[in-house]
C-alpha cells in the first residue's frame, strides 16, 4: 500500500509556490482558465518522482521574464508512505537554496524515515526510488496520470502494451525468472562447452598416449627380439666353448698325469747320474763273438751262450734306446704338452666362465621403453578416471540444462504461466470494463491473441449489437475508450500495487456535452475512497457536484492557489 502525502512545488514552470496534500480520499477539481498553470501542478508529480516532464520539457524553471526577484530556482518535494516507511523525494533544478544544509543545484535528494539515501550518482538514486515505488514511469503515466496529448494504452504498440501489462499485473517476476533461468542456462551451456572441450582434450590425450604406448611396445618388442637373438648367439658360443672344453678334457685324459711323468723323469735322471760301464770296441765284440762261436762249436754250448747273453745285455744298455738323456727329453716334451693342454683347458674354462658371467645385458632402450610404458599406463588410468568424472558431470549438467530449457520454453514461455495469468488478469480488467458498459452504452473488451506467436493485444468495442475495432471509432468515442481503459487500469493498479491515486488532466477535451456527462459519471463511480485530482476549466459538472474544488490564481504569469481553496 502506497499513500502519497504532501506535495510542495516551488518555482516549477509558472507555479510560484503551491503546497497541497495528495491524500484527500475524495475527488478534487482543480479549476482555472486556460493557461493558468493547472497542468503544471500535475506535471510536477512525474517530474519529482522520475525526473521526466510528461511533455518532454527539459527545463522546468520559471521563465526569467516572469520569475520574481527572490526566485531561487525550481524545487519540488513529495512524501509517500509505504509499508510503514516514510519516503521523501526532493528534486531541484538550478535551485540556489539549501536542502538539509546543502545547495540544491540540480540535485536529487531521497530520504527514508529521515535518513538520506547515500548514492554517488543520480542514476543510482533514481533507480532506488523507482524500485521503492514499485511503479515505472510508463506504468505511472498509463494508470495514474491522464494528461493531454499523451499516448494511451489502447493506442500504444504491442511491445509497449506487453511491457506495461507485465508491470501492472506484476508479472515482471516471470520475465525476471525467465531471464535468470536463461542466464543460468547460458552459464550451464558455457560450463558444458568447457567440459566438452576438456572431454575432447582428454580423449585426444588418451588417443595420443595409447598411440605412444603402442609405438613404445613395438620398440620394446623389437628390442626383445634383438635381445633374444643376442642371447641365442651367446648360448651358442657357450655351447661351442663347452664342446671345445670337452675335447680338451678328453685330450688331457689321454695324457699321463703330471706326477706320473715327473716321477719317470726323476727316475731316468737318477739312472743317468749313475757310473757308466767301460766303452766296448768293435775288436772286443768280434773277439767275444768268435769265442762264443768256438765254444759252441766245441760243444760248450752253455758257456758260449752265456757269453753271448752277457754281450747282448751289455749292448742293450748301451744302445740309443737306452739313452737316458733322450728319454728324459721325451718325457719333458710330454710334460710340456700336458701343461699346454692344462693351460689351454684352464683358458677355455676361464673363457667359459667369463662368457657365462658376461651374458648380454637387457637393452637400455627396452628398459626405458618399459619404464615409459608404465608411466603412460598410470597417466592413462588418471586421464580415463578424469574423463569418466568429466563425462558424468557433462551428463548431469546436460540433464539440468534440458530441465532449464524446458522451464524456459514451457512454464516460463509465451504459452506458459504468463499467458494464463495474463488471461486471468485481462479477465479481471474486462470485468471492470463490463461494469462501465451501462454508463458508456458500449462494451469494451481488451485482450491478447494467445493463439498467435506474437501474442498481440486487441481492443474490441461492441455498440448497438455491432462489433467495431478501435481504429473505426470517432474521435469522441476513442476518447471514451481511452478514459475507460485508463480508469479500469487504475483500479487494477490499486488492487495490485495499493495506489489509490488518480490525476486527470482535461479528460473532457474533444468531448460533446453528452460524453462529458458520461465521463463524469464514470469518474464519480470510481472515486470512492480514492484521491482523484481532476483539472478542468468547465463548470456545471452535474455528476461531480459533490467534489471539492481548488481554484487557481494567475497573476503576472505566476500561479498560486486561492486561500480557502
Amino acid at each position: 500500500m502506497i499513500r502519497f502525502g504532501e506535495l510542495d512545488i516551488e518555482g516549477f514552470c509558472s507555479i510560484d509556490h503551491v503546497s497541497i496534500n495528495l491524500d484527500t480520499g475524495h475527488l478534487v477539481i482543480i479549476k482555472g482558465a486556460n493557461g493558468t498553470g493547472k497542468s503544471s501542478i500535475l506535471s510536477s508529480i512525474p517530474w519529482v518522482l522520475y525526473g521526466t516532464h510528461p511533455k518532454g520539457i527539459s527545463s522546468v524553471k520559471t521563465w526569467d521574464s516572469l520569475a520574481p526577484k527572490n526566485y531561487l530556482g525550481c524545487k519540488v518535494a513529495i512524501n509517500f508512505e509505504k509499508d510503514g516507511v516514510i519516503h521523501k523525494i526532493i528534486r531541484c533544478q538550478g535551485y540556489h537554496g539549501d536542502i538539509e544544509g546543502v545547495k540544491g543545484g540540480n540535485s536529487l535528494f531521497y530520504f527514508r524515515d529521515g535518513y538520506p539515501y547515500d548514492k554517488k550518482t543520480l542514476r543510482d538514486t533514481q533507480e532506488q526510488i523507482t524500485k521503492d515505488l514499485g511503479v515505472s514511469y510508463e506504468v505511472f503515466m498509463n494508470t495514474i496520470f491522464f494528461g493531454q496529448g499523451l499516448k494511451r494504452l489502447a493506442q500504444d504498440t504491442g511491445a509497449n502494451q506487453k511491457s506495461l501489462f507485465d508491470q501492472i499485473f506484476d508479472l515482471s517476476f516471470i520475465n525476471e525468472a525467465r531471464v535468470r533461468a536463461q542466464d543460468l542456462l547460458n552459464e550451464k551451456y558455457k560450463v558444458i562447452s568447457d567440459i566438452g572441450n576438456n572431454i575432447t582434450l582428454a580423449k585426444n590425450k588418451i588417443s595420443s598416449l595409447e598411440e605412444t604406448r603402442n609405438t613404445l611396445k613395438n620398440v620394446r618388442e623389437r628390442q626383445k627380439e634383438e635381445e633374444q637373438s643376442r642371447k641365442d648367439e651367446h648360448e651358442k658360443r657357450i655351447s661351442s666353448l663347452r664342446e671345445s672344453l670337452d675335447k680338451y678334457k678328453s685330450r688331457l685324459n689321454d695324457l699321463r698325469s703330471l706326477p706320473e711323468i715327473k716321477k719317470q723323469i726323476d727316475y731316468y735322471v737318477r739312472e743317468d747320474e749313475k757310473p757308466k760301464p767301460p766303452q766296448i770296441t768293435s775288436e772286443f765284440l768280434i773277439e767275444k763273438i768268435t769265442e762264443a762261436i768256438n765254444l759252441i762249436g766245441n760243444k760248450q754250448i752253455i758257456t758260449g751262450l752265456k757269453i753271448l747273453n752277457q754281450l747282448i745285455k751289455y749292448l742293450s744298455n748301451k744302445g740309443p734306446e737306452c739313452n737316458y738323456s733322450f728319454k728324459i727329453k721325451e718325457l719333458r716334451m710330454e710334460l710340456s704338452r700336458r701343461k699346454e693342454v692344462e693351460e689351454d683347458l684352464k683358458d677355455k674354462e676361464d673363457s667359459l666362465e667369463e662368457l657365462i658371467a658376461s651374458g648380454p645385458e637387457p637393452s637400455r632402450v627396452s628398459k626405458e621403453a618399459s619404464k615409459s610404458i608404465k608411466e603412460i599406463n598410470q597417466s592413462l588410468l588418471d586421464t580415463q578416471e578424469g574423463l569418466s568424472q568429466l563425462e558424468a558431470k557433462y551428463n548431469k549438467l546436460t540433464l539440468e540444462a534440458s530441465k532449464f530449457k524446458w522451464a524456459i520454453d514451457k512454464p516460463l514461455g509465451p504459452n506458459g504461466i504468463k499467458s494464463f495469468i495474463f488471461e486471468s488478469q485481462l479477465s479481471d480488467l474486462n470485468d471492470i470494463l463490463r461494469q462501465y458498459s451501462s454508463i458508456l452504452d458500449m462494451h469494451i473488451e481488451f485482450g491478447v491473441k494467445l493463439e498467435k506467436a506474437r501474442k498481440d493485444f486487441y481492443t474490441v468495442i461492441e455498440m448497438n449489437g455491432c462489433i467495431a475495432q478501435y481504429s473505426e471509432l470517432s474521435g469522441g468515442q476513442k476518447q471514451l475508450v481511452i478514459i475507460s481503459i485508463a480508469l479500469a487500469m487504475q483500479q487494477i493498479l490499486a488492487r495490485e500495487k495499493g495506489i489509490d491515486l488518480l490525476f486527470l488532466d482535461e479528460v473532457f477535451e474533444s468531448l460533446c456535452k453528452e460524453n462529458i456527462e458520461v465521463v463524469s459519471r464514470l469518474i464519480s463511480q470510481v472515486s470512492d475512497n480514492k484521491s482523484i485530482f481532476l483539472i478542468t476549466h468547465l463548470d456545471n459538472l452535474g455528476a461531480l457536484r459533490n467534489a471539492g474544488t481548488w481554484c487557481l490564481n494567475y497573476n503576472n504569469g505566476l500561479t498560486t492557489l486561492q486561500d480557502g481553496r
